[in-house]
């Protein structure tokens, strides 16, 4: 009920706390809306809307309304609102997504003036979009004059055909509901025929009835105060109409399970190749179910894992589990799903038996517990790592939203540590948990039939029939300009609001934030033992112990580099305590051809287990001499691993490729881990005589290898004994410079080589995909991060970025362009994802850096590009990787770059921006890439007059 419009204030509900964190529930009296904050210590603070958006006979109409939300707002009118918060705001985490009943809109940021921005454009997105036709035919679908489709949404559909992951998740949940149920959980719009019926009246009539605050949860996680966020949340509802929502089951229909016993779901997959996948799904709660999620994904770790009761029965039939097993968190129900790839010789229904029979066997309680003790080490690890990808905070409120849309418990939801804790101490809890569901809702089957053409195959086929089905004309063409147009009652121009202008009426200012320290925060460190190179920074306090161990390795031939990179990539495989590591290649200081590569492992345990830390990386360690004959085939298999790319890696493997040509330290990355490694690999593999010498010859690197450790912990936590890792440390250098880096070969082509610019070199790469997304690169041979012209570079990408984004996706690239600047082989790389017309992405991106060179940046551009770059310039730091890095650096005598963040970019002007266009980025120094389906590819290479290099397919074994 709404109360009366005088009363403005939240109200606080209740609060409980979790260790160092309390969270409390709060309540708008007038709109309804609620608000979960997690008070912690974090800086990087976390916002998030959250709300159901059930299928109502439009599949995909939520799909479209997320991207609608970030196309603009009553209060943020300009078109391409997300990408010019990006732009502008120190962001370290902005997107939406869209499941199949609700939609969930995150950001966060590490400055208190950004994430103000931030919380503000968020809400007034999600309640106020303009939602203007132009953004619908950008955003949504559009058939352009040529009869030819397009929009963002209506492109992730056609990649999502395509897609294995997004395959194996149609099949479990039409397996799960059934028919009737089934087509209320499109919210993403699986099938593209389908949008083609969208217009953009739809939209706004949905939203008017499903985006009200009292549907939502607001969630915010960080040290921002609540009060903060409660008045950024009135401004924006103040102007909301109190009109109360159809909160009725005619609007949110309930979902019910599909009747056990259901006939067989056969859902199309693809590529072709194999009889199919067999899907067996077991329903183990609604969503709502306070231990729901943690039992599901501690039930797959355990009877999936190795030694697990289905993948052993598995194994034994010759059968392996596949795509579409794990626990599915992100529908009405949680559901446990176990997939299996047929073989040819055993059928849908003995694959059934052979998983319920497993399932229905006594759990191994060790499994149960190391389990629950995986994920529960997972859940307290806020170090920032790179793996997983997101902050902790971001990963806190993601494992929220479903239960909150679904009516849960908020406090319950964020018990996910104690929970797992339970389970960790009482594991025959997970079992019990297994028997009931199979006892109250038995198992659901689906088969991804394999056996025609692939998904992607008869849309292709098909779609020329299906384009009369459009409800409107076809959208302007593209080239009067009308998709860049300012929504409906906006002025007209380039951008309806710019940069540092504040508008009127109190409307937020979008000025550019450098909200920066003056340098990196260096942490407390210091030596553990006299003697020996071991360190300890005390920053964490959240029971986690993190042990990083740094190995310079010298120069290495490209044998020795794909060799090493594999090694690492298989040092943590199944490893307990968790363990990861990789080898890392970086400029030194500012020559772009003289690299420094180490090798890094990091493991991490709980507190309680810090004792079995340092043994457990050294058994791991030792493993090449204590396994003279396994550790050869252990490689042998990781080369092979290697060959096996995972779906969407065609584009990291082009990215690579380009930027081998343009740096040295790009070219030893790529010789590491990118498509020189995938080559030597192969190389390797089919030559065991040059494989065994070059086995030798690594064993020999790292016998000599010796190395840093630093421990990060809470001051609680204590140091593990250093024994186990003694001869793996090299004698204690204090903090003095060590030696130069040694030289490596220079890259492939004539600009990485500082040659002419018009030296002969391969200008084109072309790399097949079939089933991928096409994508095009434009490489750019940059500066190193030391480089006084690095901050200037950091802001040219970002100009680049702004201009770019809009541009490419009216010429058919779905999601525009992202450009990066990476510090750590200074390549400048354009990005256009889903690029369907190809030749005009390669000749819109020369040029705007034409236009660049010649037309610099105005002054809003330039203030909110200095914006954006701090984020490349000052990243969110890893916690257990920070203190190494500042060792590191003081002892190559880098105790800083000669400049701080927030004076270098306020120095940055308009001509050095033209400057470094002008040198740096011309077409004659360009290395372009291209990557999709041979249809495209074709296209690219009539279209262009520069030299090929044909990599061949990415999918090639």
């Amino acid at each position: 009920m709404l109360r009366p419009a005088h009363i403005t204030n939240f109200v606080r509900l209740a609060a409980t706390r979790y260790g160092h964190d309390e969270a409390t529930l709060f309540e708008d009296p007038l709109s309804g809306l609620r608000h979960l904050h997690l008070a912690t210590a974090d800086v990087n603070a976390v916002v998030a809307l959250a709300l159901p958006t059930p299928t109502t006979g439009l599949p995909g109409l939520p799909h479209v309304i997320e991207h609608l939300a970030g196309s603009g707002s009553r209060n943020f009118p300009g078109p391409r609102l997300f990408p010019s918060l990006m732009s502008r705001l120190k962001t370290t985490f902005l997107n939406a997504y869209t499941g199949p009943d609700h939609t969930a809109f995150v950001a966060a940021s590490t400055s208190p003036s950004s994430f103000d921005v931030l919380a503000e454009a968020l809400m007034d997105g999600v309640f106020a979009p303009t939602m203007a036709a132009p953004d619908f035919d950008s955003e949504a679908v559009r058939v352009d004059r040529s009869g030819r489709p397009g929009g963002v949404v209506w492109q992730e559909a056609v990649d999502g055909l395509s897609n294995p992951a997004g395959i194996a998740a149609r099949a479990v949940t039409a397996a799960v509901y059934g028919p009737s149920s089934w087509r209320l959980l499109q919210g993403q719009g699986e099938d593209p025929r389908e949008l083609l019926t969208l217009t953009v009246e739809d939209a706004r009539r949905y939203h008017a009835e499903y985006y009200h605050p009292l549907c939502a949860w607001l969630v915010t996680v960080g040290d921002v105060p609540p009060d903060r966020v409660h008045r950024i949340a009135r401004r924006v509802l103040g102007h909301r109409s109190p009109h109360a929502p159809d909160l009725s089951s005619t609007h949110h229909p309930t979902i019910e399970l599909a009747p056990a016993g259901a006939p067989l779901t056969v859902v199309p997959g693809g590529p072709g190749g194999r009889d199919g996948d067999v899907i067996v799904a077991v329903p183990i709660a609604a969503a709502a179910h306070p231990l729901a999620a943690v039992h599901a994904e501690v039930l797959a770790d355990v009877l999936t894992g190795a030694g697990g009761p289905v993948w052993s029965a598995l194994r034994a039939r010759g059968l392996r589990a596949g795509v579409g097993t794990g626990a599915y968190t992100h529908l009405p129900h949680t559901v446990l799903s176990i997939s299996a790839a047929l073989d040819g010789t055993a059928g849908t229904g003995e694959v059934e038996e052979l998983v319920l029979d497993a399932m229905r066997r006594p759990l191994p309680l060790d499994l149960v517990r190391a389990a629950a003790r995986r994920r529960l080490l997972r859940a307290r690890d806020r170090g920032n790592r790179s793996l997983p990808p997101r902050p902790w905070g971001v990963r806190t409120v993601m494992d929220l939203v479903n239960g909150l849309v679904h009516g849960a418990d908020p406090f319950e939801q964020l018990a996910r540590v104690q929970h797992l804790r339970a389970v960790a101490d009482a594991p025959d809890s997970a079992a019990e948990t297994l028997s009931a569901a199979l006892a109250a809702h038995g198992t659901r089957l689906a088969k991804i039939d394999r056996s025609g053409p692939t998904a992607r195959q008869r849309f292709d086929r098909d779609l020329p029939a299906l384009l009369g089905a459009r409800t409107h004309p076809p959208a302007p063409d593209p080239a009067t300009g009308s998709m860049e147009a300012a929504p409906v009652g906006q002025p007209a121009g380039r951008h309806a609001w710019g940069a540092g202008t504040a508008a009127a009426g109190g409307r937020p200012e979008l000025r550019a934030d450098l909200h920066v320290a003056a340098r990196r925060p260096e942490p407390p460190i210091r030596r553990i033992r006299d003697g020996l190179d071991a360190w300890v920074s005390e920053l964490l306090g959240h029971g986690v112990m993190y042990a990083h161990l740094e190995l310079a390795t010298g120069y290495l031939s490209p044998e020795l580099l794909c060799l090493a990179g594999a090694h690492a990539q298989s040092l943590g495989l199944g490893a307990w305590p968790p363990m990861s590591a990789e080898m890392v290649s970086d400029s030194d200081h500012v020559d772009l051809e003289q690299v420094r590569t180490r090798l890094q492992i990091t493991a991490y345990c709980l507190d309680e287990d810090a004792e079995e830390l340092l043994g457990h990386v050294a058994r791991i360690w030792q493993a090449p001499a204590r396994a003279r004959e396994a550790w050869p085939e252990r490689l042998k298999q990781a080369l092979r691993t290697r060959l096996a790319n995972p779906p969407g890696a065609a584009v990291r493997l082009l990215r690579s490729a380009v930027a081998a040509e343009l740096t040295g330290t790009g070219a030893v990355r790529d010789a590491t881990s990118g498509w020189g490694a995938r080559r030597t690999a192969a190389e390797l593999l089919a030559d065991p005589a040059r494989l065994t010498v070059a086995i030798d010859g690594l064993a020999d690197v790292l016998a000599s290898l010796r190395g840093a450790l630093v421990i990060t912990a809470g001051k609680e936590a204590g140091v593990p004994d250093l024994a186990p890792l003694s001869g793996l440390l090299a004698a204690d250098q204090g903090e003095q410079p060590e030696a130069g880096a040694p030289a490596v070969p220079a890259a492939r082509s004539g600009i990485a080589a500082g040659g002419p610019e018009g030296a002969v070199m391969p200008r084109l790469i072309v790399l097949e995909a079939e089933e991928g997304t096409s994508a095009v690169v434009a490489g750019y041979r940059g500066v190193a991060v030391a480089d006084p012209a690095a901050p200037a570079f950091a802001v040219v990408a970002q100009v680049l970025q702004e201009r770019l984004y809009g541009r490419l996706r009216v010429a058919g690239s779905a999601h525009g362009a992202k450009v990066t600047w990476q510090p750590r082989d200074g390549v400048l790389s354009v990005i256009a994802m889903g690029a369907s017309q190809i030749p005009s992405v390669l000749d819109l991106i020369t040029e705007s850096i034409e236009e660049l060179a010649v037309r610099g940046p105005d002054e809003a551009e330039l203030r909110a590009a200095r914006s954006a770059a701090v984020a490349t310039l000052d990243p969110l730091h890893s916690v257990h990787t920070l203190a190494a890095d500042v060792l590191r650096e003081r002892r190559q005598g880098r105790t800083g770059h000669g400049w701080t963040t927030r004076t270098a970019l306020e120095q940055v002007s308009a001509h050095d921006v033209t400057e470094l266009a002008r040198t740096h980025l011309s077409e004659e120094r360009q290395v372009a890439g291209v990557t999709g389906a041979a249809r495209y590819l074709d296209e690219a290479q009539t279209g262009t007059r520069t030299p090929l290099v044909h990599l061949g397919r990415a999918d090639d074994r």
